[in-house]
């Protein structure tokens, strides 16, 4: 009936006076909450064909190689600074082809996002498709007020997650920069999400922990809550790209981040109200309450990747590649130049990699605490081991200490979780 071909004469004319007035009524009601609108001219709704399962829910796009600084610890560095990035028109073209396979999101990232001189034109035609932008990954030196503009100019409010990895200028080390630079990029950066925050923009803030920034880390907590960013996200580097030349200078013993972890998850559920208010705290394998509410004894036949929600994504490089996941760099499944996202999508090689099951990863099919991590990453398994059978040493340590001691910590700050036991 309300598929924009009809006027609302046309609709009611074929029912008696009792029955147009609940139809108006009913319409009324739809107009209100958004289900149905009115419109001058004739507008024919089109309904998409239906997708094969497993539908691509998500997209991590990497837009560029380009990059205005040299992380110690970036997983990439083999895609960065190449002159292979996908066009504009290629782009266009790649997102029209989202829409079709409805995909209903897509994060932001490169390199530096904000280095493509054409990043807005892109993000206009992401939502003129119809495709939700989730967030934009940025290190937040490009973030001028020229930018903060154009990013409240957007169709949709855009959440920016922005690098910072200390309180003081030291911290941009880990970022590339020498002494005699840190300090004016730190301050730079700091004034560009002050700037972002006062004007609106949902910040959310990304750490990378070392030996350089973890006795300082718990501080951090409440210098953050200050600069009224919306959340924090906190996370180890892993074991590829860049991070594997400099890992003696900031890697330390997991067992002293998982400390200062505890010591932050305590300051956070001290806070009044901490359920409720704005400020978001996520910690790699410890901390996240959309996490927590969904959480549930997994049996061995639960597929690995659901495990946050990735079994139904994918991730582009800025040259096309197109691999499992953001961090799977070793496994190209295949290029968007040569092929299209739905065959690469649905290809023997991605759904082979998005159906692992718990049970399927031999190192840890004997282990009793698989049900509450999922195996871990399969890529850092890779990382660590060579082998995506392998245990993910950093899950399988994360695990232990999140059960003896962060777990009590929550349920006695009302957070509920299934009861812990070990299957053996």
């Amino acid at each position: 009936m309300c598929d924009g071909q009809k006027s609302l004469s046309e609709i009611l004319k074929d029912y008696d006076s009792d029955s147009q007035k609940v139809i108006l009524e009913f319409l009324g009601n739809l107009r209100q909450i958004g289900a149905v609108c009115f419109t001058k001219e004739k507008n024919p709704r089109e309904f998409p064909d239906l997708v094969l399962d497993p539908q691509l829910q998500s997209v991590h796009f990497e837009l560029t190689s380009r990059c205005n600084m040299r992380c110690r610890h970036c997983y990439q560095e083999s895609y960065l600074r190449q002159p292979t990035d996908l066009t504009f028109e290629e782009i266009q073209k790649l997102v029209r082809e989202m829409r079709k396979l409805q995909v209903e999101k897509i994060g932001i990232s490169g390199g530096e996002p904000f280095m493509r001189p054409d990043l807005f034109e892109i993000i206009r035609i992401i939502e003129e498709n119809e495709i939700a932008i989730s967030s934009i990954l940025t290190n937040g030196l490009s973030l001028n007020n020229k930018v903060i503009e154009k990013l409240l100019k957007c169709q949709g409010q855009l959440s920016l997650f922005v690098s910072l990895d200390g309180m003081k200028p030291e911290a941009m080390k880990l970022r590339g920069f020498g002494p005699d630079q840190c300090e004016q990029v730190f301050n730079r950066l700091i004034g560009n999400i002050q700037n972002a925050v006062k004007a609106g923009i949902p910040i959310m803030i990304n750490t990378v922990v070392t030996k350089d920034n973890v006795v300082n880390i718990c501080q951090m907590y409440d210098w953050l809550k200050e600069m009224e960013v919306i959340g924090w996200r906190i996370a180890l580097p892993k074991l590829a790209g860049s991070f594997t030349k400099h890992q003696s200078e900031f890697a330390l013993p997991r067992e002293k981040v998982f400390e200062e972890y505890l010591k932050i998850i305590k300051r956070h559920l001290e806070t009044e109200n901490w359920k409720n208010n704005n400020f978001r705290l996520q910690i790699e394998h410890f901390f996240r309450v959309e996490v927590f509410e969904n959480l549930e004894i997994l049996p061995p036949t639960a597929f690995v990747c659901d495990y946050e929600g990735k079994r139904q994504s994918c991730c582009i490089k800025p040259n096309g590649d197109v691999t499992p996941c953001p961090l799977y760099i070793d496994l190209v499944v295949g290029n968007l130049r040569k092929q299209s996202l739905e065959s690469i999508w649905y290809s023997k090689t991605m759904q082979q990699i998005k159906d692992i099951r718990i049970c399927d990863v031999k190192g840890c099919q004997f282990c009793h605490l698989s049900w509450l991590c999922a195996t871990g990453c399969r890529a850092n398994a890779i990382f660590l081991h060579d082998s995506r059978e392998a245990p993910d040493d950093d899950a399988c340590a994360a695990v232990k200490f999140f059960i003896d001691q962060v777990a009590p910590m929550l349920r006695e700050n009302g957070i509920k979780l299934p009861e812990i036991q070990e299957r053996r």
